[in-house]
């Protein structure tokens, strides 16, 4: 299984290299760090999370940084996750009532206004998740626009 987790790296390793050097037509002297971003962590099989967790610990000494995403599921899942991938963990807290009315505001500014009671509605309804505030005023935009058309 180790061997061909090695294999596998080798060729994430080559490949992320590969695209970095055809998108930006550098030379590989010129690469000084390499970053793998991956979302959504949690919706990840047990061998992709090993894959991962096997990058992350044997290329300590490389110029590699690996940038991953993924809710809280994943330690339900996976709970020695950040022992496994060997990183550092932080933790995003949803937003607070103004960081809410703030982004709320951001989302309506190319859209038509919503009616008080739904802005309060979203606010009320939606815990402070960036994704849900977002999601559920458009929605709410669509309907009241629907409704008036």
């Amino acid at each position: 299984m180790m061997k061909r987790l090695e294999q596998v790296a080798a060729l994430v390793v080559a490949a992320g290299l590969a695209i970095v050097l055809g998108w930006q037509g550098v030379t590989a002297a010129w690469i000084t760090l390499v970053l793998l971003v991956l979302e959504d962590i949690h919706w990840s099989d047990d061998d992709s999370l090993d894959l991962i967790a096997y990058l992350a610990q044997t290329c300590r000494q490389s110029p590699l940084m690996i940038l991953s995403l993924a809710r809280p599921s994943l330690l339900e899942r996976r709970p020695a996750w950040n022992d496994e991938a060997g990183g550092a963990r932080l933790d995003l807290e949803p937003l607070s009532h103004e960081e809410s009315e703030l982004l709320l505001q951001t989302v309506l500014r190319e859209t038509p206004q919503l009616q008080p009671h739904l802005r309060d509605l979203v606010l009320a309804n939606t815990g402070g998740i960036p994704l849900y505030i977002e999601e559920f005023s458009k929605m709410l935009v669509e309907e009241q626009t629907g409704a008036a058309g």
